[in-house]
């Protein structure tokens, strides 16, 4: 046998064990394969989604954070300025006490140094005395009225030093309970200092973990960008349908569910009970009338109770994000669970619609003017109704934990801020 024979045996040798050890690559396979992958997939796809909810539910935090805390800065401002004028109230009550026990002290010496030298008539026998002396009829009457003025000039000099008793006393109290609001006022600010050194520190907790996460944030922001763009491309053409129509002309008067100025369920904090801390309350109800534009400034807000404006209007950088940008064409505001949004003007139903990102809208048109309800759990109005002034649009929806509406007013497709036109 040749030498090349040999090492072909001995290479079959060593080969065939290795590739018989190799189980075969049957469909059944492939198929467990491909399901491992798609499992691995989808996997991934559900821990994206946990992570852009994850970040969505920290920038929301971190909105509602920076309004309570801008709301606390103004709290604490007005609480100082309260002190101040307490401080200076209590400095004039102080030397106007001061000034009273002085006057006081000097009245009762007088009086009682003028008794002193009355003394000798101040009895029945004196005063008869004084009168029996006299040398004549005349001179007795002429005593008789000095007696009466003398003891005219006592009562007034009694009822002088009581009155200014009084009037000390007055001043005491009013002292004391000034000073005990000072109190007070001292023990919240303190309380509030702490409970914004709070936030604050949450706040900073949350920048940090969000700057570790960075690219899920960049992510969300980009994504949030293209909705926002779909938005307002949803609501130009909206809007230039609308122009191109005549106007619509109501179906009926309030034929929807509407609410009474004031009657909305109340904003109330559903794990305490209480009135959120931080929220704001809106403007007491009000009759409107005229035209919208005429009424700018003094439009009803947008929802009643409570709130907290944790979007401003208008491109500008994050407080608490440097590297993000913000541009809303609206304001989003923070209420309580269920919560209902209202209009804030008289107006007709324009367009309802759904949008990725920002739930039902509903749009208001008044004139050439429109207001836009976003983020709506559930709608209480129809295309073309007519709405009053402060009837229920429906109830904004609450999304992981938060409940936020987004609100616009336009001029047709100009977008003004809502800041300027409610309150």
């Amino acid at each position: 046998m040749s030498r090349l024979s040999v090492i072909l045996l001995l290479l079959l040798s060593v080969l065939l064990p290795v590739e018989a050890a190799r189980p075969a690559r049957t469909v059944k396979n492939v198929k467990k394969e491909q399901q491992g992958n798609r499992s691995k997939i989808n996997d991934t796809r559900r821990q994206l989604k946990d992570n852009t909810r994850r970040t969505a539910q920290e920038l929301n935090r971190l909105n509602s954070l920076r309004a309570d805390i801008d709301e606390s800065d103004r709290s604490i401002e007005a609480m100082r300025l309260g002190i101040d004028s307490l401080d200076a109230g209590i400095s004039g009550f102080s030397d106007s006490i001061v000034s009273l026990e002085t006057r006081l002290d000097d009245m009762r010496r007088r009086y009682v140094a003028s008794l002193r030298k009355m003394q000798g008539t101040s009895s029945s026998t004196g005063t008869l005395a004084f009168l029996f002396s006299s040398g004549g009829f005349r001179q007795a009457w002429q005593r008789v009225r000095y007696l009466r003025e003398v003891n005219r000039w006592r009562a007034r000099q009694a009822g002088n030093l009581l009155a200014a008793s009084e009037q000390l006393k007055d001043s005491r109290e009013k002292l004391a309970a000034m000073q005990r609001e000072r109190s007070d006022a001292l023990s919240r600010m303190s309380l509030a200092r702490r409970q914004l050194q709070f936030k604050s520190d949450e706040s900073s907790r949350l920048v940090a973990d969000m700057k570790k996460r960075d690219g899920d944030l960049r992510a969300l922001l980009q994504k949030q960008q293209r909705q926002q763009k779909s938005l307002d491309a949803e609501l130009n053409r909206l809007i230039r349908q609308q122009q191109s129509k005549p106007k619509p002309k109501p179906k009926s008067k309030d034929t929807s569910p509407k609410s009474s100025p004031g009657t909305e369920m109340a904003s109330v904090d559903t794990r305490t009970g209480s009135k959120s801390p931080g929220l704001r309350q809106s403007a007491r109800d009000r009759e409107l009338s005229g035209s919208f534009e005429g009424n700018k400034g003094r439009l009803l807000f947008p929802v009643a109770g409570s709130y907290r404006v944790v979007k401003d209007f208008g491109r500008h950088h994050h407080p608490d994000l440097p590297h993000v940008m913000v541009d809303n064409p609206g304001i989003d505001v923070e209420v309580a669970a269920g919560t209902a949004a209202r209009a804030v003007f008289e107006g007709i139903v324009s367009a309802i619609f759904r949008q990725d990102g920002f739930g039902n809208i509903v749009m208001v048109r008044h004139g050439n003017y429109i207001t836009i309800y976003a983020n709506l759990g559930s709608i209480s109005v129809r295309t073309g109704d007519k709405v009053s002034t402060g009837q229920r649009i429906g109830g904004v929806a609450t999304v992981d934990g938060h409940t936020i509406l987004h609100f616009e007013v336009r001029n047709e497709r100009s977008k003004l801020n809502p800041m300027s036109w409610v309150r």
